[in-house]
């Protein structure tokens, strides 16, 4: 909820000539509501702001003021911040002339149609008063060229199931994460959808990067067109290049380099402090894009708990360039489109802090990652 107060004191103590601010529900019913002044006015360019702001698609509030440099009245954009917590940006408009353009606007309004619409008080061809709108140019969402890659080691193709990230301009002003399984289609009014009827599942929104579930639907195609859309304004297609396999490991550093995520049997992280025993140690390697699984869920949704989703092809796992023994490869129970493969430690290997791994599948191979060995 968003509003205005004619006049105020600043953090500082100064007077200012009204403010713009946001009130926040409770997290839990009957508590307090909290307060957020967005922007003081600090210059008689713009004061004494209309209580009735209006926000639009491209993030931005929109208002008017009874005062201004001219006294008659200015219509104003407050621009949110990129970084949370940082300034907003306030641009005038216009500045009512109290001619043929009159003075005293009143409240803005937003139409269905996407326009702003307000009044003045005086002015306009019979100097009573007229009605005025204010057409939005809202910024063109987009998604780069090569713009959809695995979430795990930012390359392409993506498979179907897997985990992704989409880097392009989505203008959501706040990064926001999805908190409930199954996944929303739709987080902050941004949605992605692939051939334009199959929407993905969300796991974070940002203004430039969206992570998401490539849909299980789209198995079988090497192609599609990915859109995203914000508030029902939609920005050109972007096509995507898919693949049945495209398995790519978690890291550490979440860059697809370095130490994996990758634990032994009591969850520790196969690292240095922690290295791996060659003929004994089992691994868990956390990846993504190893293909379809039997007891498929629906997309969004979690891996089974009960009935284990096991991958219809059992990858090749390396361990410093040696074959290791697979004992399980499927969907990590209770995550959405995160794979595990079990794997055993060769034996004979070499002491080595940053041995290789490698997870391969017919036609496509892993990024390497690397793990401790004693």
């Amino acid at each position: 909820m968003y509003g205005a107060s004619a006049s105020g004191v600043s953090s500082s103590g100064a007077q200012t000539y009204g403010s713009v601010w946001s009130l926040t529900p409770p997290a839990a019913a009957g508590g307090p509501w909290a307060e957020n002044t967005l922007y003081s006015f600090t210059e008689p360019s713009v004061s004494s702001p209309i209580v009735g702001l209006s926000a639009a698609g491209d993030g931005a509030l929109y208002g008017t003021a009874y005062t201004g440099s001219t006294g008659c009245g200015t219509l104003f954009s407050l621009t949110p911040p990129s970084t949370p917590g940082a300034a907003w940006t306030e641009t005038t408009l216009h500045n009512f002339t109290c001619g043929i353009d009159g003075g005293g606007p009143d409240a803005l309004v937003m139409g269905s149609d996407g326009v702003l619409y307000g009044t003045v008080t005086a002015g306009g061809a019979g100097g009573n008063g007229y009605v005025f709108s204010l057409k939005l140019t809202v910024p063109q969402l987009s998604i780069n060229p090569g713009g959809l890659v695995t979430a795990a080691s930012y390359t392409s193709p993506v498979a179907p199931g897997s985990i992704a990230s989409v880097f392009g301009d989505f203008f959501v002003s706040t990064p926001v994460s999805a908190t409930g399984l199954p996944l929303p289609s739709s987080v902050s009014g941004l949605s992605l959808q692939f051939d334009s009827s199959t929407s993905a599942p969300l796991f974070f929104v940002s203004g430039g990067q969206v992570n998401l579930q490539v849909p299980w639907e789209l198995a079988g195609q090497s192609r599609a067109n990915l859109t995203a859309t914000l508030n029902g304004q939609t920005g050109a297609a972007q096509t995507v290049n898919l693949a049945p396999f495209a398995p790519a490991i978690f890291t550490m550093n979440a860059q697809g380099s370095g130490q994996g995520a990758i634990l032994d049997a009591s969850n520790r992280l196969a690292d240095s402090s922690n290295p791996a025993t060659p003929g004994s140690t089992v691994l868990q390697i956390f990846c993504t894009g190893l293909g379809p699984v039997t007891s498929q869920p629906p997309t969004g949704s979690p891996a089974p708990l009960t009935s284990l989703a096991h991958t219809t092809t059992t990858p090749t796992v390396t361990i410093a360039g040696v074959p290791a023994d697979v004992s399980f490869s499927g969907l990590a129970p209770g995550y959405v489109g995160l794979y595990q493969v079990n794997a055993q430690v060769p034996p004979g290997l070499a002491a080595n802090a940053s041995a290789p791994v490698v997870i391969s599948m017919p036609g496509a191979t892993s990024n390497t990652v690397t793990i401790a060995v004693e």
